[in-house]
């Protein structure tokens, strides 16, 4: 697989994570699904698919959906608890230690095209204080 085909989420790899967790991938992912990555985890899930992420076999394809797991899962507990999840330090250290394969995704939620801040992900004050900026 090249570089170019891990820029974006691959569905076929979402429908494997979701087989690993023993989910019924047609249960949360649709034929059509053009936003998988960010309907079909679960915050619940979490530390599970930090587990895989973690696992030997597991594909750069499926590290690249886990990763837009791990933010669209944080960003829902801050927009809802309006605190960090306690596993937030564990995936950005996995989120920025893989960073080649996440580049993109990161990228996406730290951009701010509006003056109001409010109007941004919850999760970019976040990522923004880890890395210092």
């Amino acid at each position: 697989m090249s570089d170019s085909d891990l820029k974006y989420p691959n569905i076929q790899a979402g429908r494997s994570i979701l087989r690993k967790l023993g989910i019924d991938e047609s249960s949360r992912i649709d034929v059509g699904d053009q936003d998988f990555e960010y309907t079909s985890c679960r915050i619940e899930e979490l530390e599970s698919y930090i587990h895989i992420y973690k696992d030997k076999q597991t594909t750069d394809a499926e590290k690249v959906v886990l990763g837009c797991y791990f933010l669209e899962c944080l960003n829902d507990y801050i927009a809802e608890h309006n605190i960090a999840h306690n596993l937030q330090s564990r995936a950005f250290e996995i989120l920025f230690e893989d960073n080649a394969l996440h580049a993109e995704e990161l990228n996406y939620r730290l951009v701010n095209n509006d003056d109001i801040e409010e109007h941004c992900w919850p999760i970019r004050k976040e990522l923004i204080k880890w890395q210092g900026i």
